[in-house]
């Protein structure tokens, strides 16, 4: 469903069953960045039944990614022991810098 508001900007709210995969969200947002004709801001809302512990970790491992380009130092991160427990995302960082340059971000 799309909604207009003032004119310049939409809201679109999709309701889906499981999280949509974070290649096909994040295509979605880049083409709805600059807007269309007289639309200057497209938001994207999401709201999903289910989100399946897999799928949440392969949205934070491409966030984590972005985070990685922009900061080399945390290259070392090892992203095969990131786990989700108890809906809480677990990394283990192997110095201070790692782990203040993460919250930071």
């Amino acid at each position: 469903m799309a909604i207009r508001d003032n004119g310049t900007t939409w809201i679109i709210r999709i309701n889906a069953k499981e999280l949509i995969p974070v290649k096909s969200m994040m295509n979605l947002i880049t083409l709805c960045k600059d807007g269309i004709n007289d639309v200057k801001s497209i938001i994207i809302e999401m709201n999903y039944e289910v989100l399946p512990s897999q799928l949440i970790l392969e949205y934070f491992l491409y966030f984590l990614d972005e985070v990685i380009n922009n900061y080399p130092s945390l290259s070392g991160i090892n992203k095969d022991s990131i786990d989700i427990d108890d809906d809480i995302i677990l990394i283990e960082v192997t110095s201070k810098n790692e782990e203040a340059t993460l919250k930071k971000k």
